[in-house]
């Protein structure tokens, strides 16, 4: 909520109840960044904490809402020549004294620093309608409650007085008088040079304001029923041409445009021919359960990024339904797994844009740039895939970004990955060949008897041992499909970003292999693999042993060539021992940069041993940890290298510098990576 780009940070706010993992009277927590990658939490503003409504005057809960840099300062809240933040956001609930239908209502706040927030009192006049339609003023603190509400439901209308200011009359601020009134969305729409909110909750309504402050009825579009509506206005890449598209929720969006019809500013979505006519084009934002009310930043240049609840309702809480024969069950939701600290998280951040595909113009939602940051170890290759071997043998991680391309041969029938896998159980990433479907089944990801409970939400199944699908034609012969899983999820992307499925999992902690295999006719492929766990404080760095085993890789696959045995099958031993540290959960820092350090010797020490020989050796460190940083920084011998004495080792199985101040050599650095890796382990289950 209240999602808004302002002097350099992303600011993020989300609907959150600090004392339960239920929903409960909702606050807006807050954090920021700088990347979109790593953020730092800061406390509930004092204006979004429903804690500090005294209970005795209401209740008063914070829905959704956005937020808006004003950079011309149209409220006028702020100092001349200077803009600043401004809110709307669904304040629900009830001041004391009142009853009756619709308790939600769009109130205002503004900000210097997205801090600190005021809440403005706008001086509207209104009055209470009671059940029986009698006409009451509102007392001082009814009137404090509504001070900064500019939009109010339709039985707390503005007042119409005479001369003398008696009541002669009311306005409704919401001419279709729907109890279901919130998620108000606000954009600045260059065309009419004005302020449009999409407010919705139920059906679709859309206002208009110069200022934030006093807002204008426009279409209300009852045939769209939605919560947490937005509209985005988005490139078609490759062209000139803009798009306005209805996100619904993030479960389906509409593509159109946003126009005067009838004289009201109105969404007109673009159409396809149904079996009655043409209907509106309606599709899917996301084919798995996962993924909801989806917000964007507002950001002043253009850049829409959006991010949605990683979540559902039939399981993110524990559910109380009726049975047929009158008794009520318990369903157990995620709790069953997470317990009672785990409040939810999000998705990715994605991009969004429009591109023009066979089928017509779809949206696209790429995992933003600022990602690529958090990649480790990477490990890519060509390949053949068949059903005997798994290219992806020894690598361990339940961290990690997957990304693959493959050609479909005649009869090929099925290209498999499976991730967060153990001896029993997996998720399953596959492409069906013969229907051009991708599945993403979480079916056999954990024990059934330990699974959340599945149950019906508005005449919808939603289950969480399944299977879930969506159609991808293939471009020019090939899949391409990107992968990205985080512990608790798996987020798969294909058909050019058009195509998404987001699903939480809840995987066993020995559950870290991969497979990758295909089924029928082998399959030429080209991989790459990352994992994404170095924001983690407690996680190596493998950045520069991740391009030494690539470079030692290509090596290998040159062949020997006329270099000796001896080098050869050094560097394929430091190889092996190298990969398997990369991917050992028992590996600290000073064993991967030994790793590192070894392997980059074992190079170098090959390429010593040519005909002509031209010797490539890292600078000598003089501690372990300046291992990892040496090996950035070659320097050329035009003489073989020589052998150098052993480095110490300290009791710990650590490596330390050697008492001579040279390096170590090649076979005793592999054993004491070996014998680092194996000392750590015994501490840890010593532990």
């Amino acid at each position: 909520n209240g999602m808004v780009y302002y002097n350099g940070e992303w600011h993020l706010f989300f609907q959150y109840y600090p004392d339960g993992v239920n929903h409960g009277p909702m606050s807006w927590g807050h954090a920021v960044s700088k990347d979109l990658v790593h953020w730092a939490e800061l406390d509930i503003p004092d204006t979004f904490n429903a804690a500090l409504f005294p209970s005795e005057d209401g209740t008063r809960r914070h829905f959704s809402g956005s937020a808006v840099y004003d950079k011309d300062n149209t409220s006028g809240f702020f100092k001349d020549g200077q803009g600043g933040l401004v809110a709307v956001w669904t304040v629900a609930g009830r001041p004391a004294g009142m009853s009756g239908g619709g308790s939600q209502r769009q109130a205002i706040a503004y900000s210097t620093d997205g801090i600190h927030w005021v809440e403005p009192d706008l001086g509207y006049d209104r009055v209470y309608v009671d059940r029986d339609g009698n006409i009451h003023e509102l007392t001082e603190k009814q009137k404090d409650y509504y001070k900064n509400v500019v939009l109010s439901e339709y039985n707390v209308p503005l007042a119409v007085r005479d001369a003398e200011g008696n009541i002669i009359g009311t306005t409704s601020q919401d001419p279709l008088n729907n109890s279901a009134f919130r998620d108000p969305k606000v954009f600045w729409h260059e065309d009419s040079k004005q302020w449009i909110m999409a407010v919705a909750g139920g059906p679709l309504r859309f206002y208009s304001s110069p200022d934030l402050k006093t807002w204008t009825a426009q279409a209300m579009q009852d045939d769209i029923i939605t919560e947490c509506p937005e509209l985005y206005y988005l490139p078609v890449e490759g062209t000139d041409e803009y798009k306005y598209v209805l996100s619904e929720g993030g479960r389906w969006y509409q593509i159109g445009d946003f126009k005067e019809v009838d004289g009201v500013w109105t969404f007109v979505p673009d159409t396809m021919n149904g079996p009655t006519g043409d209907v509106p084009l309606r599709l899917n934002m996301n084919y798995a359960p996962d993924a909801y009310a989806a917000q964007s930043f507002y950001k002043e240049d253009g850049r829409v990024v959006m991010v949605q609840w990683m979540s559902n309702w039939s399981y993110a809480d524990n559910s109380t339904v009726r049975q047929p024969d009158g008794s009520k069950v318990t369903l157990e939701g995620i709790r069953k797994m997470l317990g009672e600290k785990h409040n939810g998280q999000f998705t990715l951040m994605a991009d969004l844009s429009v591109v023009r595909t066979p089928e017509g113009l779809r949206l696209k939602q790429t995992p933003v740039a600022e990602y690529d940051q958090m990649k480790n170890l990477e490990v890519k290759d060509d390949i053949v895939l068949d059903d005997k071997s798994n290219p992806l043998e020894g690598i361990h991680s339940q961290q990690f970004q997957f990304e693959i391309e493959f050609a479909p041969e005649k009869g090929t029938e099925k290209v498999v990955l499976e991730v967060l896998k153990n001896k029993d159980y997996q998720t399953t990433i596959w492409y069906d060949v013969n229907t051009g479907i991708l599945h993403v089944d979480r079916s056999k990801s954990m024990a059934a008897e330990q699974a959340p409970a599945d149950h019906m939400q508005n005449g919808t199944w939603f289950k969480f041992l399944e299977d879930y699908t969506a159609p991808v034609a293939m471009t020019n012969g090939k899949i391409k499909l990107k992968v990205f899983v985080d512990n608790y999820s798996v987020e798969v992307y294909a058909g050019n970003d058009t195509i998404v499925l987001t699903e939480l999992v809840f995987p066993y902690k020995d559950a870290d292999l991969l497979n990758l295999y295909a089924v029928g006719t082998p399959v030429n492929a080209t991989y790459s693999f990352a994992t994404m766990d170095s924001y983690r404080k407690d996680n190596t760095d493998m950045r520069n042993l991740s391009g030494t085993l690539a470079d030692a890789k290509d090596q290998l696959e040159r062949g020997q060539g006329n270099y000796t045995d001896e080098s050869f099958k050094a560097l394929q031993d430091a190889y092996k021992a190298a990969f398997a540290a990369a991917f050992n959960p028992d590996s600290t820092q000073d064993s991967i940069n030994l790793a590192n350090y070894a392997l980059t010797n074992a190079l170098t020490n090959l390429r010593a041993n040519a005909d002509k020989p031209i010797t490539v050796t890292p600078e000598k460190p003089t501690t372990v940890t300046d291992i990892y940083d040496s090996t950035a920084k070659p320097v050329v011998s035009e003489t073989p290298a020589q052998a150098v004495s052993a480095a110490s080792v300290s009791s710990e199985g650590t490596p330390t510098a050697a008492a001579t101040g040279l390096g170590m050599t090649l076979a005793t650095a592999i054993g004491a990576l070996a014998g680092a890796v194996f000392t750590n382990r015994k501490r840890r289950e010593q532990e």
